[in-house]
């Protein structure tokens, strides 16, 4: 690991007069299990390493307001996980944000920095493009707010530009007459990254979509809407998944070769279906 200044600012004014200050050779730390890793590999060689979680108009918490849920840039993935409310409201988010890492790792990594890291198989985009997420960017000049389908532009690549943060996270509530369920699949059980991961929504009026992780550059979103007396035959079901995912594009890498992902996209999906007509009926 090469040497790089490490400043822990303690408010959004100071925070942003550094990041203009020599933006390209700055990285953010919120949990670490990223950037630091790589810092360490030498993939990142920041001239400065930034702490976030020092900043006062930052929160950690989950707040629950009259149409939404919002997710604090500093909200570790264990907080998510032991929520009581998102696990009642957001199964398919708690499933896919439990799958990450270790224990540990969950523990010190935050919800925003597994968005920002904008992984193929990062597990918590799939469930939260499911649920119509979006993301608060904030910088020197104000907020504004993306859909979280538009924010994630590519492997390791995002919407945000030199001088801006994701500050949060915002979660619309559900529509009680929808269901979901996320699934994943990986080399082995324990801490792995997955191979490739599916959101399944349900809507009672026949609405059928997916999102999938790790089937191509960025998130892959899929729909039909069908007779909701098809979700009873598993055949028609199949048949309709498979014609959903045909336009995914996987790689081949240590993971998993193209052809597997695809024919796991079909199996996957079934699963997430089935699982999310339970919650339906």
């Amino acid at each position: 690991m090469l040497p790089f200044d490490y400043i822990k600012p303690t408010s959004l004014t100071e925070l942003f007069v550094l990041l203009e200050s020599n933006p390209e050779h700055i990285r953010l730390l919120a949990g670490g299990t990223d950037v630091l890793v790589r810092i360490k590999t030498k993939q990142f060689v920041p001239k400065t390493l930034i702490d976030i979680k020092g900043i006062k108009e930052l929160s950690n918490q989950i707040t629950f307001d009259k149409k939404d849920v919002r997710i604090g840039a500093l909200t570790t993935l264990a907080d998510i996980c032991r929520s009581e409310q998102i696990q009642t409201m957001y199964p398919a988010l708690a499933k896919a944000v439990g799958s990450i890492g270790s224990v540990q790792i969950r523990n010190r990594a935050t919800l925003t920095g597994n968005i920002c890291n904008a992984s193929p198989a990062a597990d918590s985009v799939p469930a939260l493009i499911v649920y119509n997420a979006s993301v608060v960017v904030t910088s020197k000049h104000g907020k504004k707010s993306i859909l979280l389908s538009d924010f994630i532009t590519g492997p390791g690549k995002t919407k945000l530009v030199s001088g801006e943060i994701l500050s949060a996270i915002i979660l619309p509530y559900p529509n009680p007459v929808q269901s979901a369920a996320f699934v994943r699949h990986a080399r082995r059980k324990g801490v792995d990254i997955a191979t490739m991961n599916l959101c399944c929504l349900l809507d009672k009026d026949g609405l059928l979509k997916l999102v999938l992780g790790a089937a191509g550059p960025k998130p892959l979103i899929v729909q039909t809407i069908l007779d909701p007396q098809c979700f009873k035959d598993a055949e028609e079901i199949k048949k309709q998944i498979k014609n959903l995912v045909v336009d995914a594009k996987p790689i081949s890498d240590v993971r998993a070769s193209k052809e597997y992902r695809r024919a796991m996209f079909e199996v996957l999906g079934f699963r997430a279906f089935s699982e999310a007509l339970k919650r339906l009926t």
